[in-house]
């Protein structure tokens, strides 16, 4: 008979197991797994890899290491070396560059920027001897030099939360005739050799055997980059893969497989119809090519079929833009499981960590190329700087890449470059970082050669930033951040977002330029309202020859100011400019910064709003086959106001686009929207359809933006006279689909932002056509919403005669906020009555 007691002490058995369990639950540690075409983390939840690779580590590039030519190959530069120097400084060498380019100070950086995954870039020769130097043929020689530096990388790991991918990046004999695995052509390659391939399935083994437990190890990467003509669909490789998951999975069931095409990782040729293992991923590497769907269409069509995640192990060695696009597209639009840009640091622009030229370095290499043999002191000095020159302490954070890895391909916002006020000297370098169009406008801002063009220097200067604005280094000015703006063309421009703690006065406005002959042309902008009006420039006798044009009576709001300089006519250089030496303003100058307070119709334009006004581009937009051009002077349709943006066919290509603009609705209203366009008689087969949105565009091909959505377009097959269209497009465009009557109208059946969008696509080149105004009609008004405090008030009311609404109306800023009657700061309102609205302005004493 069971006593209470034992019923007692059954219970709190059965209360502490059950405890125990909730704890574990709760502190649950998993080896990332795939989940369908997903991966769920160490948390057991849904993760999405972001990282880098710490390339240049164990396999040392030519194009890195500035070594290309007669030393591009690792091992040519390890035989410079040790003819110069004597065998034992390679290996001192080797020791000296993996501790300092990559550290656990990396590691912590990396954790602290926000990035989870590390791919790690290895090279055989660290684990065991290539087979030619094996003593007893067919046998492994295990060196501990490699598995060292991996059991550190986990260490680090694990102490900042982060998680590696291992990735065979110079396989025995090298996997490609390139000089990215160290490939010696004296020799046999991986494809070549049985012996090779038998030395990395064993070393994969031993690789899996030391890392079966760590958890900190997302996945194997088994071979990188694989670029080499193998018969029988790539049979080989497949063979091999397959070889290397059955050693694996000998001593370890738990880790994910990555998978690797044939060139450069991008050919699944001939890949078996039967999944090759239950834990397997597939990666690709994207360089130089357009950031569109039709792009990684079959990326992820292969992933759908093999149920597996798909994974962007390498990609970047491009623009700001172009990065910042390339991991929307990855995440956004086609859910992929992660990515790792290439590289975390170099001697460039585009990496996270810049690393600073060495003279002697650099001095000894090229004289090496030239022929010239250094000294044993010089060489061995000049590396030993070079090793050290890795080290993060020596590095410089280059925020402007980061912003694009990990801040602007989930936001469309802008945001200052470097903390400025009034009065202050504001860097012409130090533009916003942002979207192009956005942040600035430049002619060039990404290379697309592996899509069939040639390579675009982006960014002239090569130094500063990554974006199209072009850099120069010494300004040789007093004062200076150590770049300029230069190279300027017609049409590009600068924004600058800068704080005025002070109330609205009157400024002067400084730019520092140099102009070497001839002129140029300006204009500047504060929050949309032009402030300096189109003003020639002229030549100051050189490129660094610099002069400070003043210009006066500059009237500004206090608050947050976006600062634009227009370069309508290009050739200038830029250093600096500044807002200074405020006055008070008189009540008359103050008034240009209300609101235009005409009555008449209830016409909403962009500029009215809070958003920054110019046409904004859809983030996958087919812009490698589109040319913009924003604020264009040429072609403006005659019933324009400015800010014109031509868009046009940049190669012999079909080309499409999405342009659209915020604006601000309310519920129940109906709107008529128009713009103003202008296009070109050579014009051909092409389309310019209208469309309003809920949701911010973000592809060509968004529903949103689908046929049935439409309200009214233009399209030379309708009307083939529309070539050269000058006017307003309602006043020719035809209703959409669904849409029997009223053209360019909607009703609006919510409350806050929606997007006016334009889809503008052709079939032949070339094509061109113009935008320019943009206005968007509340139809819904009324002309008796609002109580005034005076009989006589206007409809633009002083401060302190704040707008009352009459019983039953409810008032609302611009972006659908409800507002409570009284205290309602300057600024425009609507007044809405039911189905019935008034736009009303306050106005500042």
């Amino acid at each position: 008979m069971e006593t209470k007691t034992n019923r007692r002490a059954r219970l709190l058995c059965a209360l502490t197991l059950c405890t125990a369990c909730i704890l574990t639950a709760t502190s649950a540690d998993y080896f990332v797994r795939a989940s369908g075409t997903g991966l769920l983390g160490r948390d057991g939840k849904r993760i999405v890899l972001r990282g880098t690779n710490c390339g240049n580590w164990m396999v040392r590039e030519p194009y890195m290491m500035n070594t290309s030519g007669n030393l591009d190959r690792q091992f040519k530069f390890d035989q410079m070396l040790a003819e110069v120097c004597g065998k034992e400084k390679v290996a001192e060498f080797d020791s000296l560059w993996m501790t300092n380019l990559f550290a656990e100070a990396d590691m912590k950086f990396l954790a602290s920027q926000g990035f989870n995954t590390l791919r790690v870039p290895m090279h055989y020769k660290y684990f065991t001897l290539p087979v030619e130097q094996e003593p007893v043929p067919g046998e492994q020689t295990w060196l501990q030099e490699g598995f060292a530096r991996i059991d550190s990388m986990c260490v680090w790991a694990e102490r900042h939360g982060m998680l590696l991918v291992l990735d065979m990046h110079a396989c025995p004999g090298g996997q490609s005739s390139g000089d990215i695995c160290d490939y010696d052509s004296s020799k046999p390659s991986l494809w070549e050799s049985e012996a090779n391939r038998a030395k990395l399935i064993a070393l994969w083994r031993r690789i899996a055997q030391r890392y079966r437990d760590e958890k900190c190890v997302a996945a194997y990467d088994l071979i990188n980059e694989t670029n080499w003509t193998l018969p029988d669909r790539n049979k080989l490789l497949w063979d091999t893969f397959k070889a290397i998951i059955k050693a694996i999975r000998e001593v370890d069931s738990k880790h994910l497989v990555i998978l690797e095409g044939n060139s450069y990782s991008n050919d699944y040729t001939g890949l078996p119809s039967s999944k090759m293992d239950s834990k397997m991923m597939l990666q690709f590497h994207r360089y130089g090519v357009y950031n569109t769907k039709s792009q990684v269409q079959y990326m992820a069509n292969l992933g759908a079929k093999y149920n597996c995640p798909v994974y962007i192990g390498e990609f970047g060695e491009n623009s700001n833009s172009w990065t910042a696009d390339a991991i929307r597209l990855y995440e956004e639009a086609m859910g992929f499981a992660g990515w790792t840009c290439w590289p975390m640091k170099k001697s460039g622009i585009n990496c996270l960590l810049k690393v600073r030229r060495v003279a002697s370095y650099d001095k000894v290499i090229a004289g090496w190329k030239n022929g010239t043999r250094p000294t044993a002191s010089a060489l061995w000095s000049a590396c030993k700087a070079w090793a050290e020159a890795q080290n993060i302490s020596k590095c410089d954070v280059r925020a402007d890449y980061l912003d694009a890895l990990l801040r602007r391909p989930y936001s469309r916002d802008c945001v200052p470059f470097g903390t400025y006020q009034t009065g202050d000297y504001i860097y012409a370098a130090h533009y916003d970082m942002g979207p192009v169009g956005m942040a600035y406008w430049d002619t060039g801002d990404a290379s697309y050669q592996y899509s069939g063009e040639d390579f675009t220097n982006w960014q002239a200067g090569w130094t500063g930033r990554n974006d199209g604005v072009d850099l120069y280094g010494s300004p040789n000015d007093t004062k200076n951040c150590g770049y300029y703006v230069g190279g300027t063309q017609d049409g590009e421009w600068m924004q600058y977002t800068i704080e005025n703690p002070n109330e609205p006065a009157c400024w002067q406005f400084q730019l520092r330029y140099a102009l070497k002959s001839g002129t140029s042309k300006v204009r500047v902008t504060v929050n949309d309202r032009t402030v300096v009006a189109p003003t020639v420039l002229r030549g100051t006798g050189g490129y660094t020859s610099w002069t400070t044009k003043v210009f006066r009576d500059i009237i500004l709001p206090s608050g947050t100011l976006r600062v634009r300089v227009y370069v309508e006519k290009g050739g200038l250089n830029i250093n600096w400019l500044r807002l200074c030496s405020m006055r008070e303003a008189t009540g008359e100058q103050l008034g240009v910064l209300l609101p235009d307070s005409s009555a008449g119709r209830n016409h909403l334009t962009c500029g009215e709003c809070e958003f920054q006004g110019t046409w904004r581009t859809a983030a996958l937009g087919s812009v490698g086959n589109t040319r913009l051009t924003w604020n264009t002077t040429e072609m403006r349709p005659s019933r324009g106001e400015g800010g014109a943006l031509a868009i046009s066919s940049a190669r012999q290509k079909a080309s499409n686009i999405v342009v659209y603009q915020p604006v601000d609705v309310v519920a129940g209203h109906i709107y008529a929207a128009d713009v103003a366009v202008r296009g070109d008689e050579a014009n051909k087969d092409f389309w310019i359809q209208a469309f309003m949105a809920r949701d911010e565009p973000k592809d060509y091909a968004d529903e949103g933006l689908g046929e049935t959505n439409t309200i009214g377009q233009l399209n030379s097959w309708v009307d083939a006279s529309l070539s050269a269209f000058d006017g307003m497009m309602s006043e020719r465009a035809k209703a959409g689909q669904g849409h029997t009557a009223d053209t360019m109208k909607w009703k609006a059946n919510f409350t806050g932002t929606a997007y006016f969008a334009l889809k503008v696509g052709s079939n032949k080149y070339p094509f061109s056509c113009t935008l320019d105004s943009f206005t968007l009609t509340d139809l819904t008004s009324i002309e008796t919403a609002i109580r005034h405090t005076e009989a006589s008030a206007p409809p633009c009311m002083l401060l302190g005669n704040n707008p009352v609404p009459a019983d039953g109306c409810r008032i609302y800023n611009t972006r659908g906020q409800k507002m409570k009657a009284g205290g309602t700061a300057p600024g425009i309102y609507i007044i809405a009555n039911g189905n019935l609205s008034r736009k009303v302005m306050v106005r500042a004493r």
